[in-house]
């Protein structure tokens, strides 16, 4: 019985070293392969744009492009920001009630809606027809997003004394957002 253990043993060991020897194979034959598909992949992303006519040079200038755009987009969140009063007062030691806070956040959501409005206008004016049609199909669909978005994040408040007012701070901040994109669109069509 002993022997037929050892030999049991000697054929299982040869086994499992040559599956792990074949495992070993594979494993590094993958980076090989990878890297003839990551290949494949630009090669044929190469031929879709010489198909349509765009080079490497015009990607890496809508790469800059949108880039600077956003970048800038941050800046006018901030810019905005600044103009809107705080709902509460970092500064100070004064406390606001939830009705003042809704006043100001009410507030707020006007300026942004009145900022809003005018670069959408300026925008508009600045595009043709085809274009600006496509604007307001957008603004209009933003309009009825941002009103369920900013339901939804106050869905959790409903019937609370914060309901009115995690609405309107939702509101405002996407607001703000869509100002700041709009403007970015703005600047870079006065730009060309």
């Amino acid at each position: 019985m002993e022997l037929f253990e050892k030999v049991f043993l000697v054929v299982l060991g040869t086994l499992l070293s040559g599956i792990a020897y074949l495992l070993k194979r594979r494993v590094e034959k993958r980076p090989i392969s990878d890297a003839l598909e990551k290949h494949q992949k630009l090669l044929s992303i190469n031929k879709e744009l010489a198909g349509q006519k765009i080079s490497v040079e015009d990607l890496h200038a809508l790469e800059q492009s949108l880039v600077r755009r956003g970048s800038q987009k941050e800046v006018y969140i901030g810019d905005l920001r600044k103009e809107l009063s705080s709902v509460s007062d970092e500064n100070n030691d004064e406390f606001f009630s939830n009705w003042e806070m809704k006043i100001r956040a009410s507030g707020n959501v006007k300026i942004a809606e009145a900022k809003l409005e005018q670069i959408f206008e300026e925008l508009s004016f600045k595009l043709g027809k085809e274009e600006k049609g496509v604007l307001e199909k957008s603004q209009k669909a933003w309009e009825i997003y941002s009103r369920k978005q900013a339901e939804f994040a106050a869905g959790s408040f409903r019937g609370g004394t914060g309901e009115s007012l995690v609405y309107m701070l939702e509101l405002e901040s996407l607001i703000v957002d869509r100002v700041a994109s709009l403007q970015s669109m703005l600047d870079e069509i006065r730009k060309s």
